[in-house]
């Protein structure tokens, strides 16, 4: 955060405490236990006069929600004050439901689905990550607020492949 992320996600939280701590750790003191530097990078080098006073409304905190446990605490997490946005985590949510390489199994996409229509009901922000063409535009249309469509290590692989199987070529 001292070098100007404003936006974090917090991967692996299951219960509301644990979303509180992922909060407290983005907010200065007396709201949380974020060390205080007003001449980072974060904080303009310490040319920003009102950078404490308005630091708390830039910030995002986003939680990951990874497994079946997470998933029963849903809106207890959603509705932690400072938590800004619910990511699903398809990969280890499939995983920890026994459909580890699967993130598509019936089941799992069941409990996604729920998932989001639980926090439409909460009006709280919602996020993805598939790879999964046809699951992106279903995401959207499904009224998703943000999908990841890659990943930087499956961006740099197919590039990768597909410079050597030109290079083969030629």
């Amino acid at each position: 955060m001292d070098q100007g992320a404003q936006s974090l996600l917090f991967p692996y939280v299951q219960n509301a405490s644990e979303a509180a701590a992922a909060v407290s750790s983005t907010r200065f003191p007396p709201h949380g236990n974020r060390g205080v530097s007003g001449n980072s990078r974060g904080a303009g080098y310490g040319i920003w006069p009102d950078y404490f006073k308005r630091y708390v409304d830039e910030v995002c905190v986003i939680v990951q929600i990874e497994t079946v446990e997470a998933l029963d605490q849903l809106e207890e997490i959603a509705t932690v004050p400072g938590v800004d946005a619910v990511f699903i985590g398809p990969a280890d949510l499939a995983a920890a439901m026994g459909h580890l390489g699967n993130a598509q199994h019936p089941i799992v996409q069941s409990a996604i689905d729920s998932a989001f229509a639980r926090l439409k009901a909460l009006k709280k922000p919602s996020g993805y990550l598939t790879t999964n063409e046809s699951e992106v535009e279903r995401r959207i249309a499904q009224g998703i607020d943000f999908v990841s469509v890659s990943t930087d290590s499956a961006l740099l692989s197919r590039a990768a492949s597909g410079l050597l199987q030109r290079l083969r070529k030629a």
